[in-house]
């Protein structure tokens, strides 16, 4: 399943900026959102989460808002359009670099969507539009997120844009792109194969995110973390409280759940409030959706963002 382009939305009264410029010289088309990241605890981010993001230990995450204009896409050399089928709807997971050190444990994130590029090295949220020149991938000025976070991520951010910002010549050799513009060359990995979606049943799954409405807040830390187990036809869980599990049936991209059974242990405040969020959720049908090592759950206005445990 290829992922969906997701380029968030803030204001510039949340700080963002464009990448290369300077306060003064801010457009008024904005982007903002939330990455990988350290941010400060117990702060709170505007923006909208993504796959493989998770909201800082209590924090509230605004989900919706606009994203950033741009032009209309304009034709590749050879009156071709630019964007062709190597890189278009493909996200890749850097694997290597020359010319600058990869912060050990992280990765850095390229996505490309129609008209639409977005990339992160580990802390903030890059967003833009693409092109190819012949074989110059040309990214218009970026804007980006403005999350505090460890020094060594914030400086891999930077080489990241100035490495995009530079028209960088690509290669693409068979699931493997290769970027080579200021400051030294990126290999990146298609995510389809570096990271696959992993399947719904068999999979230990842990709840990191609760979803009301237009927000996503972290599992409160005063609770226990949530996790799931789908196994043919019966699933068994931990709400954050008590155990539990019973029937399922699955049809396409839904899961319909049975009646389920609990244990009746007494919960502590942040322990019932995970409880009640999370059983809200599994009230008969939900829908689902895994990208890569992200489920997550959807019932109306609720839902659970989950990771698997490998």
């Amino acid at each position: 399943m290829k992922p969906a382009l997701l380029l968030p939305a803030v204001l510039v009264a949340f700080g963002l900026t464009a990448c290369g410029e300077d306060e003064g010289s801010q457009s008024e088309p904005t982007v903002a959102g939330t990455t990988p990241g350290t941010p400060v605890p117990g702060s709170t981010v505007p923006g909208t989460t993504t796959p493989g993001t998770v909201p800082p230990t209590g924090s509230t995450v605004p989900t919706t808002g606009s994203q950033p204009g741009g032009p209309d896409p304009t034709p590749g050399i050879g009156g071709q359009p630019g964007y062709p089928d190597p890189l278009a709807g493909h996200t890749f997971l850097s694997t290597g670099a020359a010319g600058f050190t990869l912060v050990d444990g992280s990765t850095i994130t390229i996505t490309f969507d129609g008209t639409r590029i977005g990339a992160s090295g580990g802390c903030n949220q890059l967003g833009s539009v693409w092109l190819l020149d012949g074989d110059r991938l040309v990214v218009e000025p970026m804007w980006q997120t403005e999350m505090a976070c460890a020094e060594p991520l914030m400086q891999q951010d930077t080489w990241l844009a100035d490495l995009l910002a530079s028209s960088p010549t690509f290669a693409v050799d068979g699931d493997v792109l290769t970027l080579a513009g200021d400051g030294g060359t990126l290999t990146l990995q298609d995510q389809e194969t570096a990271d696959p979606d992993r399947p719904l049943e068999g999979t230990k799954w842990e709840v990191d995110s609760l979803i009301s409405g237009d927000t996503v807040s972290s599992v409160p830390a005063g609770a226990g973390l949530p996790t799931f187990t789908f196994t043919d036809g019966e699933v068994g869980f931990f709400n954050g409280c008590n155990d539990g599990g019973g029937p399922y049936e699955l049809d396409g991209s839904e899961i319909t759940f049975g009646d389920l059974i609990t244990t009746l242990k007494a919960c502590r405040r942040d322990a019932g409030s995970t409880e009640g969020a999370v059983m809200a959720v599994l009230d008969g049908t939900v829908t689902f959706e895994i990208e890569a090592g992200r489920l997550t759950l959807t019932n109306g206005d609720v839902g659970l963002g989950l990771r698997a445990a490998d």
